[in-house]
């Protein structure tokens, strides 16, 4: 198969990375949040990626915003004025470029009873080993201008250690990212999905067939979904992917980034997210330099 990947496997590389641009490419620090009580997840259709979230219900989820206030990727709430998401939405971003929207929920409702709060950043550190072609390293941390007040729609999510294993496990990804691969526009509800954490010899294998023999997942990434109609997609790169403790369901770490993908809810194609236990010796080190009065705490 190596042999025959040639210049076709070549053009599908570059289409599959092209369609999902928006997506990789396209308080007290670390609490263990407790998930407020909400609904199950609902039913889904292959049309659709899945699910509307209700207000507040993942209350470390953060919208990234423009100098026009468009909405161009997400974030998650790790400390109280601390953002982790990807190094490559903010790679041609300025500090006077990216705004931190903490409580939102739906775009289109302006009178919500937990209004959100924007804040702007006075720092972004992005990983100095990034590499846009695999993805590898895809994390960046923005420090605010100010901490956010917390609040019961606004919190922070908890980090794992660096030895965490999410093989397996039923996590969360959310979103205002696009619906499918035909939707023109983004969703102006944040979107909520469950999916599995794939092993990754597995989902190497699975992206081989895709890619050829030659593609290697690199070690800072991980692999979630496969599932038909149920997956990240356009436009919601930098998004966490939530998983619950094992000792406590209510309670979520995070254990990814959305990271890239083929297209958006295809069966038996997972979609990559950058690790973030693999980058936790790299993501405190960081804090640690840029926060005064830093200490991590673990799930």
């Amino acid at each position: 198969m190596a042999g025959s990947f040639g210049i076709v496997g070549v053009l599908y590389l570059l289409l599959s990375f092209y369609l999902v641009q928006g997506r990789i490419f396209g308080g007290s620090q670390h609490n263990q949040m407790k998930r407020p009580i909400s609904p199950r997840f609902k039913g889904w259709s292959p049309t659709e990626i899945c699910c509307p979230q209700s207000m507040g219900e993942l209350p470390w989820v953060v919208a990234l915003m423009d100098e026009r206030n468009h909405y161009f990727g997400g974030g998650s709430l790790i400390s109280a004025d601390v953002v982790l998401t990807g190094a490559f939405i903010t790679k041609n971003k300025t500090l006077d470029q990216i705004f931190v929207r903490a409580g939102e929920w739906s775009f289109k409702i302006t009178t919500e009873r937990y209004p959100h709060v924007q804040v702007g950043i006075r720092k972004i550190v992005r990983h100095p080993a990034f590499c846009v072609n695999s993805g590898a390293n895809n994390v960046a941390l923005l420090f605010l201008e100010r901490p956010l007040r917390l609040a019961p729609h606004i919190q922070t999510i908890c980090m794992p250690p660096s030895n965490r294993n999410f093989d397996l496990r039923r996590c969360i990804v959310s979103g205002w990212g696009k619906h499918n691969t035909r939707a023109t526009r983004f969703m102006k509800v944040m979107k909520k999905i469950e999916v599995t954490v794939v092993k990754n010899p597995e989902c190497q294998a699975r992206m081989q067939l895709a890619h050829g023999d030659n593609f290697l997942l690199d070690e800072s990434l991980m692999c979630a979904g496969g599932e038909l109609g149920k997956d990240s997609c356009t436009g919601d790169g930098g998004f966490p992917l939530a998983c619950p403790l094992k000792e406590d369901p209510e309670r979520y770490e995070q254990a990814g980034i959305v990271n890239w993908g083929v297209g958006c809810g295809q069966k038996d194609i997972p979609a990559v997210y950058t690790s973030v236990a693999k980058l936790r010796g790299w993501i405190d080190q960081e804090i640690a330099r840029n926060q005064m009065g830093y200490q991590p705490k673990y799930g």
